[in-house]
């Protein structure tokens, strides 16, 4: 049975669609709104830098807490923000290139290939927005993204930052211990991005992870052999693990990743 554009009910017949009289009580048919589908949107104009986005709010309501809150709080305006280009809603701390990563990722993230066009930078602009606007799945998609991009490994210092940045503190040990682990010292670029007081932790770290055993030593001599080797997978994982916790004062079991405390609810104007 099937309604046409006509508004009458009709039935599939071995002839085709037939009108069914009978069946067809339209006028008295109450028609009820879906309560998840019958979507009733507006567009919303943000200003990002000098740039304008003209997006749907339903989308953002659907993932963000902040905005959800944002567009539930009375304009008290006769044009509410965003409604038109003269009266915006800024967003502050983003970069226009962020925040279109934000919105490839709310419009095209559900399809199959998505994952396998977007690059390591754009996952990263993906997390820095869906953190600061509490988008909690989008935010744990793209740390897993991060985690199993299939290009070039992160920098372990790089990744440092971006887990103190944006509190994914599960990243924070096996930096620690990749860094440890290295032969070469910090560089100074590198020691500036950490901060003094994450470089002298490192310092500490890695002349305690070169005093204890090495993996696979056996006697004075085998360990002589690797230390002048200077091989970074010859150090002991469990050795290495533990000095990084008590050094770093980690917790002991892992930590899953949360949004960041302060959220962008104030920001955005």
């Amino acid at each position: 049975m099937q309604k046409l554009s006509t508004g009458k009910l009709f039935k599939m017949s071995p002839q085709g669609w037939k009108y069914d009289a009978e069946l067809d009580d339209s006028e008295s048919i109450q028609r009820l709104k879906h309560p998840k589908y019958y979507i009733q949107d507006e567009l919303c104009t943000f200003l990002v830098q000098n740039q304008l986005f003209r997006v749907h709010r339903y989308c953002l309501i659907r993932e963000s807490e902040v905005f959800r809150t944002m567009f539930e709080l009375p304009s008290g305006e006769a044009d509410p923000e965003g409604k038109t280009d003269d009266t915006v809603v800024t967003i502050p701390d983003v970069t226009s290139r962020q925040f279109e990563c934000f919105l490839d990722f709310l419009y095209d993230g559900m399809h199959d290939d998505y994952r396998h066009t977007v690059p390591l930078g754009d996952w990263i602009s993906i997390l820095s927005v869906s953190t600061r606007f509490v988008c909690d799945k989008m935010r744990d998609r793209a740390i897993r993204e991060i985690d199993e991009y299939k290009g070039p490994a992160i920098d372990p210092v790089a990744k440092i930052v971006l887990a103190l940045e944006y509190n994914v503190p599960m990243w924070l040990a096996p930096s620690y211990a990749a860094l440890c682990q290295r032969e070469r010292p910090l560089k100074m670029a590198e020691a500036a991005k950490l901060g003094l007081g994450t470089t002298v932790r490192l310092a500490r770290a890695r002349e305690e992870v070169r005093k204890g055993p090495l993996a696979g030593a056996r006697g004075p001599l085998a360990q002589r052999d690797m230390l002048t080797e200077r091989v970074a997978s010859s150090y002991d994982e469990k050795h290495v693990a533990k000095i990084v916790q008590a050094v770093f004062e980690l917790p002991s079991a892992p930590v899953h990743p949360t949004g960041s405390s302060s959220t962008a609810k104030d920001d955005i104007r």
